[in-house]
């Protein structure tokens, strides 16, 4: 009862066969190999049924490329939601009795500010994502999408700007060199 060992790729919980799905073949695509004995050599209980011997390969993955597309995929998946809006606007327009917080700023002053400094700097827009709360308990955002120009002095006073709020308020914004992307990620908590 010989027979060839059997590999199958596991991506995105399904089983592909040999190879990964075609528009799916990427460096930044994680696998899992999965080993099936022969049929002749498996034991026990096991004998005749599908059985998997998992040998789990970890791939460290880096480069300009995987942080350019880690973010483009992060805020994609984030305006995805109904939970977002145009940061000033957002900001401005809470209602009489909607505090709406940004961040870890103190008040909204201070957020609208560091939102119009984007601006003026060069971000072609700021959307506040995965906006939560409710009139009762206030309004709450910690993360916005920037959307870069093109111009790399641009680029870089937005950067600029970004590390003067880290280094005041906190936060992080990924990526932190310029890879290209076409917006920035800034969580501000």
């Amino acid at each position: 009862m010989g027979g060839r060992t059997c590999q199958l790729l596991i991506h995105a919980g399904r089983f592909e066969g040999n190879r990964l799905p075609v528009g799916r073949q990427s460096p930044s695509t994680a696998t899992t190999r999965i080993v099936l004995p022969p049929t002749g050599q498996r034991s026990g209980a096991c004998a005749g049924k599908f059985v998997a011997r998992i040998n789990f390969e970890p791939t460290h993955l880096e480069g300009p490329e995987i942080d350019r597309k880690y973010v483009e995929l992060l805020v994609a998946v984030l305006l995805d939601k109904p939970n977002h809006a145009e940061a000033r606007d957002w900001l401005a327009h809470g209602g009489p009795n909607v505090s709406r917080t940004l961040g870890r700023f103190p008040n909204g002053d201070l957020a609208m500010k560091t939102v119009n400094g984007l601006y003026a700097a060069g971000a072609s827009s700021v959307i506040a994502l995965d906006n939560y709360g409710d009139a009762s308990t206030g309004e709450f955002c910690d993360r916005i999408a920037i959307q870069l120009p093109e111009a790399p002095c641009l680029r870089q006073q937005i950067r600029d700007v970004c590390r003067q709020v880290v280094a005041a308020y906190q936060g992080a914004f990924l990526p932190d060199s310029d890879f290209g992307e076409k917006c920035l990620y800034f969580l501000l908590a």
